[in-house]
C-alpha cells in the first residue's frame, strides 16, 4: 500500500487533506481487503512518525512524536493496521527514510524520480541538468541547524534496495502480527555533502540558495537498520 500524499509543507497547510487521503484512505482499503478476503498487507510508512528525535540513530521502538500532519497521518494509518492485525491480518510496515536512486531495465530504459512538483533534493538538482548546463542553483532550507555543517542530515536508501525489501517481506508476513521495520542505509549525509557530491560527480557547479527553514522539518533523521538486517 503505497498510495499517499507525502509533502511535509503541503501537510502543514492542508492537514485535513492528509488525514483524508493517508489515514481514512487506509481505513477504506483495509475494509475492502476484509470484504475481499485479502489478509496480507505491506505498508509504506515514513521516518516522519518519529519527529525530531534527540536519539540517533532511530530504532523502531523510539518515541513516536510526529512534528507535522504528514507524519501524524501515517502513524494513524499504522494504528489502523494494528487493529486489523488483531483480527487475523498479517502486516509489515516499512518506515522509509530518504529514498533515492534510479533503475535501468533490461531494455536500457532508465527509470528515475520525476514528480510534477519535485521536492526531493537529488532529483531536484538532476532535473535541472542538461548537456549545456555548467551551473545550476538549488534551494536549501536552512543552514543554521544543530549539525556539523549547519544543513540537515538525512539517511538515503537506494530504490533498488527498497524494492528488494518488499520482496523479502512477502516471506515474513505472520498472521495476527504487525511488524514494523525501518528502511534506510544506516548512514547519514548532510544536504551540503549531497550537493557537493552531485557537483563533483556530474562536473557542474551547484549554487546554494539558502531559504527559510520549512515548518515540520527535523534536523537529523538516521535509521537504525538492525531489525531490517536481522
Amino acid at each position: 500500500h503505497c498510495a499517499a500524499k507525502s509533502l511535509v509543507e503541503e501537510s502543514v497547510s492542508n492537514p485535513d487533506l492528509y488525514n483524508q487521503v493517508n489515514t481514512e484512505g487506509t481505513r477504506v482499503l483495509l475494509e475492502a481487503m476484509k470484504e475481499a478476503g485479502v489478509s496480507n498487507i505491506v505498508f509504506s510508512s515514513t521516518a516522519a512518525v518519529y519527529g525530531d528525535s534527540r536519539i540517533q540513530p532511530i530504532t523502531e521502538s523510539s518515541e513516536i512524536n510526529p512534528v507535522n500532519p504528514y507524519g501524524k497521518s501515517k502513524i494513524e494509518a499504522e494504528r489502523l493496521i494494528s487493529e486489523f492485525c488483531s483480527n487475523g491480518f498479517a502486516a509489515i510496515t516499512f518506515r522509509y527514510f530518504n529514498v533515492a536512486g534510479s533503475y535501468k531495465n533490461n531494455l536500457g530504459k532508465v527509470f528515475f524520480e520525476n514528480h510534477e512538483n519535485e521536492s526531493h533534493l537529488i532529483p531536484k538538482i538532476l532535473n535541472k541538468l542538461n548537456k549545456d548546463n555548467k551551473e545550476v542553483t538549488v534551494d536549501i532550507y536552512g543552514d543554521k541547524w544543530q549539525t556539523p555543517d549547519g544543513s540537515c542530515i538525512r539517511d538515503y536508501l537506494h530504490v533498488k534496495d527498497l524494492a528488494h525489501a518488499h520482496l523479502l517481506a512477502l516471506n515474513k508476513l505472520t498472521n495476527n502480527e504487525h511488524q514494523i521495520v525501518n528502511l534506510g542505509s544506516g548512514t547519514g549525509y548532510s544536504v551540503f555533502e549531497v550537493v557537493d557530491q552531485i557537483s563533483k560527480t556530474v562536473g557542474v557547479k551547484v549554487h546554494r540558495n539558502i531559504c527559510p527553514v520549512r515548518s515540520g522539518d527535523p534536523a537529523v533523521l538516521l535509521a537504525d537498520i538492525g531489525k531490517a538486517k536481522e
